[in-house]
């Protein structure tokens, strides 16, 4: 429900944007800020308010987006006394759902798994989704009848009743983490996304040349400052080591190879050297001596082929850890 409450608030504007246009005599730039910046809000703090919430308890940022400041900021939006105020309600709108985004989804990550987690995101979505497509119908019906502000309160049952739920229905502390968050990288964060929307907003505005110079000249650094940060923290964000990691998997390789092709995946399982279990790596060590054994006992009876050495151990040992696969290639290299 506090999921619904950000996508309805999504919404309900786009509809009321004429109504708003005439009231207050607003520019398109200042009707495209009012129509994004909800969105610029959630997406600037998604990221820095998740990690958090991880840390501080998803529950209190629960709250505070289903009560503390949606309700109060819903009210704003709708009585704002020009169209600057307006665009700050909307903005920090989108803040206080940004609190919400992460965190129910980290909850069901934390409170269920495998299908019951499957089935709780596919509920998350469909309620989201269902709210969303409301939007627009409830905020045409309300418009027909009363003034603009008033597609914004439209939210304040569901904010209560995603309140009265967080309040009793999720745990105060579920596997959150000790660590603590990267703030200063936070920061970094929040001024990379929201320079990257506001440029993209103002890319249309016209004798916008000056702004749009200054909001890259602000991405810039600030994407600069995220990267360097990440790699030298000590809890960073987000780890950019997991990207190298992506590029690597997604490169194709034989079957049976490891990343450079030298041979060093378990050939039973696919899985890298140093993966497997203890006891397949014993497995491999006994089938060495045993083969080692059988090669000192075919010297001493006479010269047998590499060819009939493997065919009387047939051992799925052989196959099924590097350690063997690397005896018998020692073997091979010895008898040539």
């Amino acid at each position: 429900m506090a999921a619904a409450v950000a996508n309805l608030n999504l919404a309900v504007a786009n509809v009321a944007l004429p109504t708003i246009g005439r009231t207050f005599d607003a520019s398109q730039t200042e009707l495209n800020l009012t129509a994004v910046g909800y969105n610029l809000g959630m997406a600037a703090s998604v990221f820095y308010l998740g990690a958090l919430g991880d840390r501080q308890g998803r529950k209190l940022l629960l709250l505070l987006a289903g009560s503390a400041l949606s309700l109060p900021l819903s009210f704003l939006a709708a009585y704002a006394p020009n169209i600057e105020v307006l665009i700050v309600a909307r903005i920090v709108g989108g803040v206080a759902d940004g609190m919400c985004y992460p965190t129910t989804l980290a909850l069901i990550a934390a409170l269920w798994s495998g299908p019951s987690r499957t089935r709780s995101i596919a509920l998350w979505s469909a309620i989201g989704a269902a709210f969303a497509s409301l939007g627009p119908l409830l905020s045409g019906i309300l418009l027909g009848s009363y003034w603009w502000g008033s597609v914004f309160p439209v939210t304040v049952p569901i904010a209560v009743v995603s309140f009265a739920m967080a309040w009793f229905c999720v745990p105060a502390h579920v596997n959150e983490t000790t660590k603590p968050v990267d703030n200063l990288g936070g920061v970094f964060s929040v001024l990379l996304v929201g320079s990257l929307i506001l440029g993209i907003n103002f890319a249309v505005a016209p004798n916008a040349g000056a702004i749009l110079v200054g909001l890259g000249v602000v991405f810039v650094v600030a994407l600069a400052a995220f990267v360097i940060r990440q790699r030298r923290a000590a809890n960073p964000l987000y780890s950019l080591a997991a990207i190298v990691v992506m590029v690597v998997e997604e490169r194709p390789r034989p079957a049976g190879r490891g990343p450079a092709g030298d041979g060093r995946d378990c050939p039973a399982v696919g899985r890298p050297r140093g993966s497997c279990s203890s006891s397949c790596t014993a497995r491999g060590a006994r089938h060495a001596k045993r083969t080692k054994r059988s090669r000192m006992g075919s010297m001493r009876k006479g010269p047998v082929g590499l060819g009939a050495l493997d065919r009387r151990k047939p051992s799925s040992a052989r196959t099924a850890c590097p350690d063997a696969a690397r005896a018998l290639g020692q073997l091979r290299a010895g008898r040539s």
